[in-house]
């Protein structure tokens, strides 16, 4: 026996602790062990390449917007939200209001190619909270309410009454704009859910006044034809 012996070979020995000679049989199958494990390690190496050769190639698919006609909406590619508020209740409601409910705000959420332009929220008239704030909550946040209450799917009816406050809810994906008004108050369940969800959202966020005062907001135009 060599005066130096290989680790695989004292790793035997240590194996059978009863003898101080290794055993013919161990010897033989030491080899074809190694190579057993040196082929197993060759076709894991195999099958990353191959599985990162994949992620790459679909990667660009993922990232890309499903823009075109005929696709299902994507809500990833939900790119500006503006929730508008005028009160609650009908047309004289509580001056001042006594809850965020029941005020007059609207909130804006606008992401462009992944670059966040605007998180913006105006309070009118809510006591202690009139201003200008820029807001916590993401669009990610907001693209999340609307795909759990399947905003894409609603479709309320028009109820027609003139003298409710309004709430106003405007998606921009790709080149369209979704825009779901109702009478608050005489909403059907499904959209009341949606409206609420969005509501609890924006008033439970996080708040940076950035002015004491409430300006128009350029980007609403956004939503304008």
């Amino acid at each position: 026996m060599p005066k130096h012996e290989s680790d695989a070979l004292k790793n035997i020995k240590e194996r059978n602790p009863t003898t101080e000679r290794t055993t013919d049989s161990e010897l033989r199958g030491w080899p074809a062990q190694r190579l057993n494990a040196m082929s197993f390690g060759s076709e894991m190496r195999k099958r990353l390449v191959v599985a990162f050769a994949l992620l790459l190639a679909v990667s660009p698919a993922i990232a890309q917007a499903k823009c075109e006609s005929g696709s299902s909406p994507d809500y990833n590619d939900i790119e500006a939200v503006m929730l508008k508020q005028d009160g609650c209740g009908g047309t004289q409601p509580p001056n001042p209001p006594t809850t965020f409910d029941c005020s007059t705000f609207y909130a804006v959420f606008w992401d462009s190619h992944s670059m966040e332009l605007a998180r913006t929220y105006f309070q009118y008239n809510l006591p202690g909270a009139v201003g200008t704030y820029n807001i916590g909550a993401s669009l990610k946040q907001v693209q999340e309410v609307l795909r759990e209450d399947d905003f894409f799917a609603l479709s309320p009816p028009e109820v027609g009454v003139t003298d409710t406050t309004k709430s106003v809810l405007s998606v921009k994906r790709c080149a369209v704009i979704t825009r779901i008004v109702i009478e608050n108050g005489l909403e059907e369940p499904a959209v009341r859910r949606l409206f609420s969800d969005l509501r609890m959202v924006i008033e439970h966020s996080s708040k940076t006044k950035i002015s004491a005062t409430v300006t128009d907001f350029k980007e609403t135009l956004l939503f304008d034809p």
